[in-house]
């Protein structure tokens, strides 16, 4: 998240990296304000399941949310079979005959942790050659190696999918391979029509079989531009006096005071806010600053539509929330209440009942204080609480809105915490507990064993980084860890040098009329119509709980975590019927902008 070129003894080139927590944690549950349960469902492709211990009740746990659980992001090669394709088409195969969800790509240098040009679903016209890896979801590093191994003459049908071997493919009959050539650009490669070569044998030595590009050929983002398809993706075009940072990547207004945008409680009552989201910042005189720009920054991305741009209510104790204001002072549509965020007077005057989420973070610990403890508190006192939404009708009776559907996303220090909230007992797995499920809550704990991947595949957090913030910028790299702020505005003529990559992670809702036929149909007839009719990548679901519930007493509605509470199913098996009430996971197309 985090780069240090300015230390001479980092090399990015050699897979050097160095991240910060905080700003993981805070990107983490910024991006779970715009995509519900992406917490949950990054952090599983980055935890390693240990092997469940037999006292664990998993009755209640879906039988899909289980198996996504086992799923992890890992990096691997393309077999030579894939030298060619499209990506959409590479995306297709690894999907129908490899059972593995190809979603991005990057570039490998001169050795195994070197990358460049991290692309989460590149261009529906780039074009696969040597020198490309994959990033894959699979439920294992041995289905990933699938991908390495797959050779489309041995595993031509698609109904030998699960005899795929796990070691390379040993064929020895006639092949079709591409004529080897040294791509100098990948316009070049873009536009360049591939020759069948028919061997009568294996080629002897494996570079007469592969396209190659060399180690240090990086993509020119203007080259990739042009690639891109012609789907329009939500988001992209902008209001004209809505102003773009000078990286282009977030939304920018003139530097404000702190003061103008600080409301009193009692002011903040007599607005009519709705749609919003809250921030309470927990009073800890002791603590760390609480780190705001790492949540807002994802709020303020330009992939969002200018009308989605949600407000941003902060509440807590003025004195430890103006640290942060020097860094989201030029983010448009932030007010702050001052005030004790405990407080029932503070509380309501947030609106935080009509509110799109609310966060609840500490700024930390002190020795005064028990680690979390004023965070379980204040989580138990909104869940507790009913809320007057409005007066209607002759008798101008009372509509209210429990607290236990107050949609929340709580940040936790000690994952073994959850048990004071969920209603399970000290032996439950933090990562089978409703509210982590649902991507409710993120503890601190867990995120430490999170970074073990990063350091056998750095570019897995380049891959975060380009999700949360809705893509990558060499100017932002270079801004954000020399502490600078954001400048703007962006000027109509963009210099090459600031193009940016654009990323765009949404969630689709089966009702919505484009994908409402697919309503009882398999999940691997919407994953290609996705593919084929949008170049989107179905990443998996965000489905109702109770929907897995047999009985009545087993519904989430009788604890603390509401109504319509969802779990996250990454990746599911192809035949899974999909359910009216679902929503879906997208990775649309990266463009150029």
């Amino acid at each position: 998240m985090i780069f240090l070129k300015n230390c001479s003894f980092i090399n990015l080139q050699k897979g050097d990296l160095v991240t910060c927590q905080k700003s993981i944690e805070g990107g983490l549950i910024g991006m779970n304000c715009l995509v519900p349960g992406f917490t949950c469902f990054f952090a599983n492709l980055l935890w390693r399941p240990r092997e469940l211990s037999r006292d664990l009740d998993l009755t209640n746990v879906p039988g899909l949310y289980i198996r996504g659980s086992k799923c992890h992001l890992t990096c691997v090669r393309f077999s030579c079979s894939f030298y060619g394709m499209t990506f959409p088409d590479a995306v297709k195969v690894a999907f129908e005959k490899l059972e593995i969800l190809l979603i991005g790509i990057y570039t490998r240098g001169q050795s195994s942790v070197e990358y460049r040009n991290v692309i989460p679903n590149p261009a529906s016209k780039f074009v696969i050659v040597d020198g490309i890896m994959a990033h894959v979801i699979a439920l294992s590093d041995a289905h990933a190696q699938k991908l390495e191994n797959y050779c489309r003459e041995c595993h031509g049908d698609v109904n030998v999918r699960a005899s795929i071997a796990l070691a390379p493919c040993q064929c020895t009959r006639s092949i079709c391979v591409y004529q080897p050539v040294v791509v100098t650009s990948h316009m070049e490669l873009a536009g360049m029509e591939m020759k069948k070569v028919i061997s009568a044998e294996v080629p002897s030595s494996p570079s007469e079989m592969q396209l190659t590009v060399s180690p240090d050929y990086e993509f020119p983002l203007e080259e990739v531009a042009t690639m891109a398809s012609d789907v329009a993706l939500t988001g992209t075009p902008s209001k004209p006096n809505q102003a773009l940072d000078s990286s282009g990547m977030f939304y920018w207004c003139r530097p404000r005071s702190f003061d103008s945008c600080v409301m009193t409680h009692d002011e903040a009552a007599l607005q009519a806010m709705s749609g919003h989201i809250v921030i309470f910042i927990l009073d800890n005189p002791e603590g760390t600053p609480p780190g705001l720009h790492h949540i807002i920054l994802p709020l303020r991305a330009s992939i969002i539509p200018p009308n989605d741009l949600r407000k941003v209510v902060v509440v807590g104790m003025l004195d430890k929330i103006r640290d942060d204001w020097k860094r989201i002072n030029m983010l448009p549509d932030i007010t702050f209440i001052g005030g004790d965020p405990n407080l029932p007077a503070v509380i309501r005057a947030s609106q935080v009942h009509s509110c799109h989420c609310a966060v609840v973070i500490s700024p930390g610990i002190d020795a005064t204080n028990a680690q979390d403890q004023d965070t379980i508190v204040q989580v138990l006192r909104l869940r507790s609480t009913k809320f007057t939404m409005q007066i209607r009708g002759r008798n101008r009776s009372l509509l209210y809105k429990a607290g236990e559907d107050l949609p929340l996303i709580i940040l936790f220090d000690d994952e073994g915490h959850i048990r004071y909230i969920s209603q399970v007992n000290s032996r439950t797995d933090y990562h089978y507990t409703v509210p982590y499920m649902s991507g409710q809550v993120l503890a601190s704990s867990s995120l430490e064993s999170l970074m073990i991947p990063a350091y056998y595949h750095p570019s897995l957090m380049h891959l975060l980084s380009c999700l949360v913030f809705g893509g990558s910028s060499s100017e932002l790299a270079h801004m954000r860890p020399d502490g600078m702020s954001l400048t703007g505005p962006l000027q109509k003529n963009i210099p090459k040098e600031r193009s940016h990559l654009k990323t765009t992670l949404t969630i689709w809702s089966m009702s919505d009329a484009k994908i409402s036929a697919f309503i009882g149909k398999p999940y691997s007839e919407l994953f290609i119509y996705a593919l084929e009719k949008n170049y989107g990548i179905c990443l998996g679901l965000y489905r109702l709980l109770e929907t897995h519930c047999a009985s009545p007493e087993q519904s989430p509605r009788n604890g603390l975590w509401g109504r319509a509470i969802r779990y996250v199913a990454t990746s599911p098996p192809r035949d899974t019927i999909m359910l009216a009430s679902d929503d879906v996971y997208i990775l649309l197309p990266a463009t150029i902008t």
